[in-house]
């Protein structure tokens, strides 16, 4: 806790002090919330950075990207130096995606908050995303609330980052294993945890889930950045936690 006080003698004729009033305020929520202009003004100076920096490489990259096509399409198939300017082509689309990406997380977004039915957003994706489980004959166990699954959120907003963690979950989800979905009421937090296996995970790639990132795998690619984490801190007012076994909000 943080404080502020002021104290002021009050003094006798003979000079020596006969009491003292004083007064001591309890600034710890002012302090807190000076805290946290202060993160979200470092935040908007680091997003502006990166955006800057983001399209200052963008654009260079598109013009190695076209004259790399361009270099590629002249090339007769025969040419063994078509194989190499294909693979320029395709890390340069790489990199394009990933531009998209820490763009598009870094951009700041207006919420339109309503009530929304969170595990009405989780059967749907789960319905869409059907027959990637089955193409990998995964077991899909879903358990979901009864009740309480209606909060206050941007129903757009949690939209994409359901479809994008979902599917992100079963691409990463080996063939065979299983895949739970659950979610409770805890309190005055809905919770919803995703159990899966993955074939690796290392404590560097766990720190880091949440940055952007392209993951390509046979089945399909996903890609997972920090504007799905900011979708439910900011839109439902709750926080993510993700650690090995199951994802929390």
């Amino acid at each position: 806790m943080t404080f502020i006080d002021h104290a002021m003698p009050a003094t006798g004729a003979d000079g020596n002090i006969l009491w003292i009033d004083g007064i001591m305020v309890d600034i710890s929520e002012l302090k807190r919330l000076q805290e946290r202009a202060l993160r979200a003004e470092e935040i908007r100076i680091l997003g502006e950075i990166s955006a800057h920096m983001a399209h200052e490489i963008r654009n260079p990259l598109i013009a190695a990207g076209g004259f790399a096509r361009r270099l590629r399409d002249a090339l007769p198939e025969s040419d063994p130096n078509q194989r190499l300017a294909q693979i320029i082509v395709d890390e340069v689309a790489r990199l394009e995606n990933f531009l998209r990406m820490l763009i598009a997380s870094i951009r700041p977004f207006d919420l339109s908050l309503g009530e929304v039915d969170v595990n009405g957003l989780l059967r749907t994706w789960l319905s869409r995303f059907e027959d990637l489980a089955k193409s990998k004959n995964i077991d899909v166990v879903v358990n979901l609330s009864s009740e309480g699954s209606k909060i206050q959120g941007d129903e757009e907003k949690l939209n994409q980052a359901f479809e994008s963690l979902l599917k992100h979950a079963l691409v990463s989800t080996p063939e065979g294993e299983k895949f739970s979905l659950s979610s409770t009421q805890l309190g005055d937090r809905f919770v919803v945890t995703l159990r899966h296996k993955v074939e690796r995970l290392s404590k560097d790639e766990l720190d880091r889930f949440f940055s952007p990132t392209l993951r390509a795998r046979r089945s399909g690619r996903s890609w997972i950045s920090p504007f799905q984490k900011s979708s439910f801190t900011d839109t439902a007012g709750r926080s993510i936690s993700y650690r090995r076994g199951r994802t929390c909000w």
